[in-house]
């Protein structure tokens, strides 16, 4: 009986055993799998540091996850293409800018004006003022350094304070220079908030870029013999040529080039002043027929314009404008100024005067020329337009 018992215990012992090795080993087993990490099939988890574009007000460093059917974002960083830029060459200066930037010109008190180019996000800004007043705002109290730009000399300086306010920060600097009586000063700036990350505008690559682009040169903004019509010259005669650093300080080293046809200045007595001067219109140039005009001297090359020629002064110079076409604008629309002896007509817009740069297209006979609706005419309401020698103003509407 004893034995018979022994028997029995024995298989059952073994049994038990084999039951725990088994429930143990599938234990084991399962808590593997809980603990081997799943790669995903369907989405691929990507981690990227997004680059800064060039409208960015602060820099930022983002997480992307990214899927299959996903496209990453696309950004412009500042390291754009030089030749992908504009060129701005009026009142006085060139210097190459990004295509997306708006330009802003101010004119005030005949004597100051100020050209902005703006980033979108109105964050960034790069100004322009050329002024018949001097470098001395930049003083005793502002650390300065003596920088040269294309051969030209200027006093730089860290002007941050002056557009600061409660709420924003601004890192600022000035570059001024002297040039025939008058400043230019380059004044890039970029505004950020309080609390957040300090910008560094001497760091930003796209305001280097255009900074160093930037030349004082000759610029022509009315030439004529004929009273009242710009653009427009006799044969023979002497007509008048106006802007800016055409002669530098009474220095006689300028030479007209109308056509092909190479042309001296005439003499320091029979100029305004350093702005403008006087040449006689060669009688070899064919009378009905346009010219392109530019002058270089000492300091550059001027832009270029176009000019007619007749062969005698009409009987009449007075311009006259019929209408405006279309009447009813917004700001960057195209309105047509149509009437007669409109010859590259200087024009202004609500009594600002110099907005012939405005100007997008002369009609050679004088019966028509083109403007956008500048971007700082936002009121909406009644605006005028009066053409220089016109009796009264025409008048337009902004929606």
């Amino acid at each position: 009986m004893k034995n018979t018992q022994r028997g029995f215990v024995m298989p059952l012992l073994l049994a038990l055993i084999a039951i725990l090795l088994v429930g143990g080993g599938i234990y084991v087993y399962e808590n593997k799998k809980v603990e081997t990490p799943i790669t995903p099939t369907s989405t691929t988890a990507q981690t990227t540091n997004q680059p800064v574009t060039e409208n960015s007000v602060l820099p930022q460093t983002t997480q992307t996850t990214q899927t299959k059917n996903q496209t990453a974002p696309v950004t412009q960083t500042s390291n754009s293409k030089i030749s992908d830029w504009k060129t701005y060459a009026k009142d006085g200066f060139q210097m190459q800018y990004p295509s997306q930037y708006e330009v802003r010109k101010q004119n005030v008190a005949g004597s100051y004006a100020t050209i902005s180019f703006q980033a979108s996000d109105a964050n960034r800004v790069l100004g322009v003022n050329v002024t018949s007043g001097n470098c001395k705002d930049l003083g005793s109290n502002i650390k300065t350094s003596q920088v040269t730009i294309n051969g030209t000399s200027f006093i730089k300086g860290d002007v941050s304070n002056d557009f600061s306010g409660m709420q924003t920060r601004a890192s600022a600097v000035e570059y001024c220079a002297m040039s025939n009586g008058g400043a230019y000063k380059i004044i890039p700036r970029i505004f950020f908030s309080k609390g957040g990350a300090v910008l560094d505008v001497d760091k930003d690559p796209v305001f280097n870029q255009m900074i160093s682009s930037f030349k004082i040169t000759p610029t022509i903004t009315t030439a004529s013999s004929v009273t009242g019509q710009n653009f427009v010259m006799v044969s023979g005669e002497t007509a008048h040529v106006w802007g800016a650093n055409l002669i530098n300080n009474g220095t006689i080293t300028t030479t007209v080039f109308i056509g092909s046809t190479k042309v001296s200045a005439l003499p320091p007595s029979e100029m305004s002043n350093d702005n403008g001067f006087n040449f006689v219109v060669p009688s070899s140039l064919v009378a009905g027929q346009s010219y392109d005009l530019y002058v270089t001297n000492n300091i550059g090359t001027s832009n270029v314009v176009r000019v007619k020629i007749l062969a005698s002064s009409p009987t009449s110079t007075t311009p006259t404008v019929s209408y405006l076409n279309p009447t009813s604008v917004k700001v960057g629309d195209t309105i047509t100024v149509y009437g007669s002896n409109l010859y590259g007509t200087i024009f202004s817009l609500d009594n600002l005067w110099g907005t012939t740069d405005n100007s997008i297209y002369q009609d050679p006979s004088g019966t028509s020329f083109s403007f956008v609706v500048p971007t700082e005419m936002k009121s909406v309401g009644t605006h005028s337009l009066q053409v220089d020698g016109a009796i009264k103003p025409v008048t337009f509407t902004i929606q």
